[in-house]
């Protein structure tokens, strides 16, 4: 019956001065929404307004979209309250343009990638653990990887690429890499707890895979330096794992200095957590207040408070 009313009226109603729909056999959408313009030539009076009718969103890839002559007729009287008329192919086809992102692009951005966080000398070998599959994406999407900026180095390790299309990702890929970084490395003879004094005899050297330290290996044994994590025995020795010069450990002592103007006073605390010169840490006061200020470079705390 609805069909019959929309027959009727647009046979009823004149056609718009002019305008005409010269309708396209097929289309590759570029776009996620499609307009009229996409899918026929508009021309005549107002053929500006009417090109740029919203017809809703494209097609996913890999499926068709279609409309006929009498369907856009409608489409076009239901939205402006005019009749058009619609020459061409009889009905068009949609679908949407793509591109295969291949096995091997996916392949070579993850591997510059982990190459360009962790092996700055070239000894890096990525190795992956499956051939990720190939998949469809719009025709000018761009892959991207995500950053790996603060993720520790680990022998079986995951980069996750983005395929990004119109300012959004369009979807997510993982791809899963065997890293082996061969060093000479240092591994702990006893079990050390956080916080002790290296020692060479603690250690022995040996070439190993320096991803299995779960982090860049280190490549020495800084004299006096403290681990900032414990280790077991039989553990590599990461980087990471290296106190910086004047890091405080919790439950150590420190002094907090508190300056206004000329006066200055200073008071020892107990350490409420872990820090670097440079980073925040609280200080337990003798009375039971907790205080707050900024480690610095001498192992004094720079009280928040002015």
């Amino acid at each position: 019956m609805r069909a019959l009313l929309c027959a009727a009226a647009l046979a009823w109603l004149p056609a718009a001065q002019g305008a005409e729909l010269a309708l396209r056999e097929t289309v590759m959408a570029m776009q996620p929404r499609l307009h009229l313009a996409d899918v026929a030539e508009v021309s005549g009076e107002g053929a500006a307004a009417l090109a740029s009718l919203d017809l809703g969103s494209a097609p996913r890839i890999g499926y068709v979209a279609r409309w006929t002559r009498a369907q856009l007729q409608e489409l076009v009287l239901r939205r402006t309250g005019r009749s058009v008329e619609v020459t061409g192919a009889q009905q068009v086809q949609v679908r949407m343009a793509s591109r295969l992102v291949a096995s091997a692009e996916q392949l070579a951005l993850a591997t510059q990638a982990v190459q360009a966080a962790f092996g700055a000398d070239g000894s890096l070998q990525a190795t992956p653990l499956r051939v990720p599959a190939e998949v469809e994406a719009p025709q000018d999407a761009r892959l991207a990887v995500r950053p790996l900026a603060g993720r520790p180095l680990a022998p079986r390790f995951e980069v996750w690429l983005d395929v990004l299309w119109q300012d959004a990702v369009y979807r997510s890929l993982r791809v899963e890499l065997a890293l082996e970084l061969p060093r000479q490395l240092y591994v702990a003879r006893r079990d050390l707890a956080a916080g002790e004094v290296l020692v060479a005899a603690d250690f022995e050297a040996r070439p190993g895979n320096a991803a299995l330290a779960g982090g860049l290996a280190a490549d020495s044994l800084p004299n006096g330096a403290r681990l900032r994590q414990p280790l077991r025995a039989g553990q590599a020795l990461a980087a990471s794992q290296l106190a910086p010069a004047g890091f405080l450990r919790r439950g150590e002592r420190a002094v907090l200095r508190w300056q206004s103007g000329a006066l200055q006073l200073e008071r020892e605390g107990i350490a409420l957590g872990d820090a670097a010169p440079g980073e925040p840490v609280q200080l337990r006061m003798s009375g039971g207040a907790v205080l707050a200020g900024r480690l610095q470079q001498d192992g004094t705390v720079q009280a928040d408070l002015q």
